[in-house]
């Protein structure tokens, strides 16, 4: 995960909060969770202002651009602490204006689009696992 931590450093993040398990990086009014999940790796969740925690994954990928290519292009190697931490890291440094700022579109709108798009995201699902 030194790959997305040294991201999130240079991006003006800062550590507010540590355990064995989770570490939790502030930026204004955003904030990032890592969680390390044990053998299934780590997760990591943002928070933009007052919004809802949204899971980095290929659903939130395709929201935002349509496609899972930067998924395919690390599903293999996933497993890899150092491949995941190279995925969140990628994953934050190409879609920094959607995930933090004012672009679109915004993760404030990503719960309602999950809530309303079941159909797609077995799709999405479905593009991944041939």
């Amino acid at each position: 995960m030194n790959h997305l931590i040294e991201l999130l450093k240079i991006k003006g993040f800062k550590i507010s909060e540590e355990t064995s398990r989770k570490a939790t990086y502030v930026h204004t009014n955003h904030s990032v969770i890592i969680l390390d999940q044990g053998v299934d790796g780590n997760e990591v969740w943002i928070k933009k202002d007052d919004g809802d925690w949204v899971r980095l994954d290929f659903i939130l990928e395709y929201f935002l651009t349509g496609s899972v290519a930067l998924t395919k292009k690390f599903q293999s190697k996933l497993k890899s602490e150092e491949n995941n931490g190279l995925y969140y890291a990628e994953f934050i440094n190409q879609h920094y204006k959607e995930l933090f700022e004012n672009g679109k579109p915004s993760i404030l709108e990503y719960p309602a689009w999950l809530r309303n798009n079941s159909g797609k995201i077995r799709m999405i699902r479905d593009l991944l696992n041939p």
